[in-house]
């Protein structure tokens, strides 16, 4: 593996370079800077997309009164048990 210089000896080596050449180093830092951030941003966005996808599939997987009936039921508000029942039979 690459030994890589301490920091110290990286800031006396910017030191000795012109100050067209700290610019130039400056801008370049800068988009890497910048693109290490919007691949990080690009992974949580996709991250967050795969949960979003999957809690999508989780409620379209359930009808929306049942969905409001298990808040209730998990809440321990369910005032009409009948509620408890689909359309369909199933509770």
């Amino acid at each position: 593996m690459e030994q890589l210089m301490p920091f110290r000896e990286v800031l006396e080596a910017i030191d000795q370079l012109s100050l067209d050449e700290q610019e130039t180093l400056l801008d370049i830092v800068q988009r890497r800077i910048a693109e290490r951030g919007r691949k990080l941003l690009a992974a949580e966005i996709q991250e967050a997309r795969q949960e979003f996808g999957s809690l999508i599939f989780a409620v379209e997987d359930s009808t929306s009164s049942g969905l409001l009936v298990e808040c209730e039921r998990s809440a321990g508000t369910l005032r009409d048990p009948e509620r408890a029942v689909g359309r369909d039979g199933r509770g």
